[in-house]
């Protein structure tokens, strides 16, 4: 009975994960298949799968995608190198670095936002207790903070350059860096747009 008890736990854990994830995607991604319709784009009812939201919002600007080292005509590859440290950052935030703190410690998870401020108390306890693997936890922290600085430039341009597309271009600036600290700037913002005719539209080649 146990054993089924906790089969039948997981299984709803998974469902209500998953039904969780369907909704969050939906919702997020709903103005971005107006954007994309309005753009000329093809096919916008893809933009409810994963990073397709994203891809949209690279390639509807006609301008060069320009972050001072990287400087592109073409918006699509932007997306493809934006696309790497984003699937890194994802990767080390949600199943290496949360699950390895877990294991280590056992009280801290870091998918659990309730033990965020525990986290430099426990490395520091590591450090001394077990100073390879708080080298290792900081070694972990530190990548992250660098993944989480670029895909933030990556994604304040994507950002900046969308809203100039639009008659709305005097936030561009602020929205697009209020978004880095808190993305439900953006998912408001992206409401905004998704009724207006962004510059270049039907010119899409895709």
């Amino acid at each position: 009975m146990a054993v089924l008890a906790l089969l039948i736990s997981r299984i709803t854990e998974f469902i209500c994960t998953a039904v969780s994830f369907v909704i969050f995607q939906f919702i997020t991604a709903l103005p971005y298949f107006y954007i994309a319709r309005n753009a000329g784009k093809r096919s916008p009812g893809l933009v409810f799968l994963p990073f397709v939201k994203e891809y949209v919002a690279f390639t509807i600007p006609t301008e060069k995608y320009n972050i001072g080292i990287i400087r592109l005509t073409n918006r699509k590859v932007a997306f493809w190198i934006y696309l790497i440290p984003e699937i890194i950052y994802l990767l080390l935030a949600r199943l290496v670095i949360s699950r390895s703190f877990y294991v280590l410690s056992g009280t801290i998870d870091l998918a659990n936002l309730e033990d965020l401020p525990y986290v430099p108390q426990y490395i520091f306890e590591l450090l001394f207790s077990e100073p390879i693997w708080g080298i290792i936890a900081i070694f972990f922290l530190a990548m992250l903070f660098i993944l989480w600085v670029i895909r933030s430039v990556f994604v304040w341009r994507k950002n900046y350059d969308l809203i100039r597309c639009y008659d709305v271009e005097k936030h561009a600036m602020w929205v697009s860096i209020a978004n880095i600290f808190c993305p439900l700037v953006m998912f408001v913002f992206s409401y905004v747009l998704m009724n207006r005719i962004p510059c270049g539209a039907g010119e899409d080649d895709e």
